[in-house]
């Protein structure tokens, strides 16, 4: 389903031609050269380790995820070092300390993208649709009542016979193609229409908020020629944490629940969803900070995995895995005589 980019057809570019690295917070690195790229230009650019993609919306070429983020100095050096070996004159124009658009205007613009991807995702599905019943009626007109006629041969009806029977299979072929596409389109719909309640689910924004505070503890490690696009990370960083643990008190305040160390004591159980949509508890040996330590399910012959009488294997999983909690007491009410 990728579009090939038009530049794989397009002639050698001039040796001076001039091609236009530039990168913001805002728009991410591009990539401009005024007209198409050769097909070497092209290699150099999207293969062995560089990753850049055309466009025809921006109308260049651009690196993939590189917006609201200071420039990769490797790939833009590498790019750059590739194309003047092909002839090319490259400017590089790298602004990484003008800060991004706010982060909840960011996160409005990605939530109505995404609406609109879905509706259009939609409406492709439905072109594909319409497209493979017509295919399929067309076989049917084809043939009708007679469908599974065996060839006369040597009858004055063969060469008509053989060639609605060609026909009937490059309709068949096109009628698998569309609903091939339907199924894809569906899917590409459904992940867009999706896409804000996986963003701001509990525990993807829990699991989220965790490697922000992360990267701010870490962000002293930084060099003094990357100074003050390093503060204009931190700021941002700061922005982004905010954001998503108001989200977290706003949940809270929903009555959504949170699953924390304190929730869950020692000798506890835990309940944790297989991939079967059904629970499977354990009994907790030890609560952590951020994990909760389980004995190991491979001897697991039940609902309830205990712990067993002497040490053996253990494993850990996150609190924002629980489905829920409960003591022996609870179990026993619940499940009779189970443990």
């Amino acid at each position: 389903m990728l579009l090939e980019s038009p530049s794989l057809h397009a002639e050698s570019i001039p040796v001076t031609a001039t091609v236009e690295i530039t990168h913001t917070r805002t728009e991410g690195t591009l990539l401009d050269a005024g007209r198409r790229l050769s097909r070497e230009a092209v290699d150099a650019i999207t293969g062995n380790l560089l990753t850049f993609r055309w466009s025809s919306t921006i109308d260049c070429w651009y690196i993939p995820h590189s917006r609201y983020k200071r420039h990769n100095k490797w790939a833009v050096d590498l790019a750059a070092e590739r194309l003047r070996a092909l002839g090319y004159a490259v400017s590089v124009d790298i602004d990484d300390l003008s800060p991004s658009p706010p982060f909840a205007q960011r996160e409005t613009d990605c939530a109505e993208a995404a609406e609109s991807r879905a509706e259009r995702f939609a409406g492709y599905r439905d072109s594909a649709a319409q497209r493979a019943e017509r295919a399929s009626a067309a076989v049917d007109r084809l043939f009708g009542d007679s469908f599974g006629q065996p060839i006369l041969v040597g009858h004055h009806s063969e060469k008509a016979h053989r060639g609605r029977l060609n026909r009937a299979w490059n309709l068949e072929f096109k009628g698998a193609e569309e609903r091939a596409k339907v199924s894809y389109w569906q899917a590409r719909a459904k992940a867009s229409a999706t896409w804000s309640d996986k963003r701001y689910d509990k525990n993807v924004t829990r699991r989220r908020l965790d490697r922000e505070v992360t990267a701010m503890a870490e962000s002293d490690k930084v060099s003094d020629e990357t100074l003050l696009a390093w503060m204009v990370d931190l700021e941002q960083l700061h922005e982004e944490i905010g954001f998503w643990t108001a989200h977290i008190e706003a949940l809270k305040k929903d009555g959504v629940p949170f699953i924390t160390k304190d929730d869950v004591p020692k000798g506890a159980f835990v309940a944790f969803a297989t991939l079967r949509g059904d629970l499977r508890w354990y009994e907790v040996i030890r609560a952590n900070a951020k994990t909760v330590t389980l004995p190991h399910p491979y001897k697991s012959e039940g609902l309830i995995n205990r712990k067993p009488a002497e040490r053996g294997p253990q494993i850990n999983m996150r609190y924002d895995e629980i489905v829920e909690v409960a003591t022996a007491e609870q179990l026993r009410q619940r499940y009779g005589d189970v443990l």
